[in-house]
């Protein structure tokens, strides 16, 4: 099944923003930075939107 270029983009954009850490950010979100601390199961509840 293939995936839709638009679902892959948001996708991307949820995981760089919300998911993954980033050493130049103190291993910070960019999300956390900006000060939305979300909670696992608010991160996966995002994940599943997308």
């Amino acid at each position: 099944m293939a995936v839709r270029p638009e679902l892959a983009e948001k996708l991307g954009f949820v995981v760089y923003n919300f998911v993954r850490l980033h050493c130049a950010l103190n291993s910070l979100t960019p999300a956390q930075v900006a000060g939305l601390n979300l909670s696992a199961r608010s991160k996966h509840k995002l994940l599943f939107v997308v």
